[in-house]
């Protein structure tokens, strides 16, 4: 939990809002290598930029009068980056998050995620406080979810150097005090096989599954004058989905599939759950949202149907988070940031 609050607190300050035009301002903070030090400062960073928006949100008092970590929550990071092995997440579930994104951060240049680590931290926090949210669902706690009990389901669009780190983070070490009454599930999908077996063949645990899209970014115009739900895997068609990261297909070359199909299933995804009173809330990220055709997808499919969370910049691209719920799905008013 102490976790989950300093997550909490330490996106208000990455995260910044102009309350005048409810326009989100870019945090433009790019990082390959992540210390311990470097932790600390965006936790001050956080106390300097967000603390009116901390002590609305009831962050309780983490930090000494200097705005810096405490010597002993210092000193359990520390012990916690030591302890984190570079192998671990592939099959093992660690509650530490942020230990483990250090670690991920600072590992093999060839096998560090292309997100930087205030994206990853965003993602990872999103997911977990996510999962977390359902330990206290009514219906998980009386063992409800029709019998079946209670998911808290997480889908990735693409696969790569950071999959171990959203299995991670999709995990709730308290489901066991459940008797297994509350699961949690990640899926990812891909569309290019060689690399899917390569992924695969390093988390052998992991549900993916090797996808197929039909249009490419030439013809991107087309899809957004008739878009249409895409195929996915039988097993998944009609799960609902928490939290969504479209991080995949590739979208930089005019064959190359887009991000398009992926999207848009996302989104109609999001709108039944919510309709069905499946879920109350979903979080979809996409990346790369510079390029024009990202551009487009906000503007057509996600705009009009959720409230913007705002954005991440990283030197591999720009990151967007938007939240649906049933209200926003019929509030005609949501704003578009300007440029």
């Amino acid at each position: 939990m102490l976790t989950l609050v300093l997550f909490a607190c330490y996106l208000s300050g990455i995260l910044r809002f102009s309350s005048e035009e409810n326009t989100p301002s870019v945090a433009r903070i790019h990082s390959h290598s992540v210390p311990i030090d470097l932790v600390e400062q965006r936790m001050k960073e956080a106390v300097a930029q967000g603390l009116k928006v901390a002590a609305a949100s009831g962050c309780p008092r983490l930090f000494n009068s200097a705005g810096h970590l405490t010597s002993n929550q210092h000193a359990r990071l520390n012990a916690l980056n030591a302890s984190v092995q570079s192998s671990a997440g592939a099959n093992v579930c660690q509650p530490e998050l942020v230990s483990y994104l250090i670690s991920t951060i600072n590992g093999p240049q060839n096998e560090r995620p292309q997100l930087s680590f205030d994206q990853l931290m965003w993602i990872a926090v999103t997911v977990a406080a996510s999962g977390a949210s359902i330990l206290n669902a009514p219906s998980c706690m009386e063992g409800g979810g029709g019998g079946g009990g209670c998911s808290h389901n997480f889908l990735v669009w693409g696969m790569g150097r950071d999959s171990h780190v959203w299995m991670n983070a999709n995990c709730i070490p308290e489901a066991a005090k459940a008797g297994g009454k509350i699961r949690t599930r990640t899926v990812f999908l891909e569309n290019y096989e060689s690399w899917f077996n390569m992924i695969r063949s390093k988390f052998p645990t992991m549900e993916g599954y090797l996808i197929k899209y039909k249009w490419t970014l030439g013809r991107a115009q087309f899809f957004f004058q008739n878009p249409y739900i895409m195929d996915v895997p039988d097993t998944m068609k009609d799960t609902c989905f928490s939290v969504v990261l479209v991080d995949g297909p590739q979208g930089f070359k005019r064959d190359h599939p887009g991000r398009m199909e992926a999207a848009y299933w996302s989104v109609s995804m999001a709108k039944r759950c919510l309709t069905e009173m499946k879920l109350d809330v979903v979080n979809i990220f996409l990346h790369d949202v510079g390029r024009s055709v990202e551009k487009e997808i906000m503007k057509i499919f996600f705009y009009p149907n959720s409230q913007i969370l705002g954005f991440v910049a990283g030197s591999a691209g720009e990151l967007a988070g938007f939240r649906f719920t049933r209200s926003s799905l019929q509030d005609e008013g949501n704003v578009q940031p300007t440029e």
